[in-house]
């Protein structure tokens, strides 16, 4: 599995300023809202990880990997593998980066006065919640890709679960703004979860698992099947 990752990670390489640009989004939004450094750094790095099927598509190297000693469920392990790497990746540079800039910046004014200075469980919620969304999205993305190819499947399985979380998650910012009730749910919820950080993350992370296996269960049962 080790040598199928270092040829993914190989077949990648004319992707990887794109990745390291990627990377550097999230940093935009150190002075407004650094509560989503983590999330979003979490997300593009997962998310870059899917440029294994651009190369695979690009080279055809499905071909190629047929022809060596190594089955279909090692090609998806791998894969998988490096998505879950991928996303540790981005949990940990956007962890660094969200406690780096609250060390330099809370308290000073730059666009405004910076407030945010997360303690240890509001560090731990964000960080289980970036998990929980990123399997989510990784849900349908990974199997669809893996069974239609990235041409074929760019849109449902690349494209889409990204919006669709997108557009989730400014609905419930909107909604909780605008809708008394329910507003005051989420926050009844979220005061909950910061009253009760260690249940709430093992949830999340239990949730997460169960997300991410049967994302990895799919997507050996559709890859079997494709065929060349």
């Amino acid at each position: 599995m080790l040598n199928m990752m270092r040829l993914d990670c190989f077949g990648m390489k004319s992707f990887w300023w794109r990745i390291f640009l990627r990377s550097l989004i999230p940093l935009a939004l150190i002075l407004t809202e650094p509560l989503f450094i983590i999330p979003l750094m979490a997300f593009f790095l997962q998310d870059s990880m899917f440029y294994t099927f651009v190369t695979e598509e690009k080279g055809k190297l499905n071909h190629l990997y047929m022809t060596l000693p190594v089955n279909r469920k090692i090609i998806v392990r791998a894969r998988f593998v490096l998505v879950l790497i991928g996303l540790a990746i981005g949990i940990l540079l956007g962890a660094g980066v969200t406690l780096a800039s609250s060390a330099l910046l809370y308290g000073r004014t730059l666009l405004s006065v910076y407030t945010f200075n997360p303690d240890g469980n509001t560090l731990l919620l964000l960080i289980c919640v970036s998990i929980l969304v990123c399997g989510i999205i990784n849900l349908p993305s990974l199997p669809l890709l893996l069974k239609l190819g990235y041409s074929k499947g760019k849109f449902i399985g690349f494209y889409l679960p990204s919006f669709g979380m997108f557009a989730l998650a400014m609905a419930t910012i909107l909604a909780a703004n605008h809708v008394e009730a329910f507003g005051e749910w989420i926050l009844s919820a979220l005061t909950w979860a910061l009253g009760n950080v260690l249940q709430t993350s093992l949830l999340l992370l239990l949730t997460a698992a169960l997300v991410f296996g049967a994302s990895y269960v799919l997507s050996q049962r559709v890859y079997a099947k494709r065929e060349f």
